[in-house]
């Protein structure tokens, strides 16, 4: 059986989720968290994308890419 591990943005939500699952981000300092880890987003002419070049990045996250 597969599992999903996911993360949650709403603070009242991280007492409902499993400990594998809290393990996942340090919700006690999320700020530093982003801080050492910012996210970055893909942008391209006039910083938009169409579906299919967010799919293509999104895609690439879970390659290293």
């Amino acid at each position: 059986m597969r599992s999903l591990l996911q993360a949650t943005p709403i603070q009242a939500s991280v007492a409902l989720m499993s400990d594998l699952n809290k393990s996942l981000y340090p919700y006690d300092d999320l700020d530093s968290f982003f801080a050492a880890n910012p996210i970055t987003l893909p942008t391209g002419e006039n910083g938009t994308i169409d579906m299919g070049q967010f799919i293509e990045a999104y895609s690439s996250i879970g390659t290293g890419g």
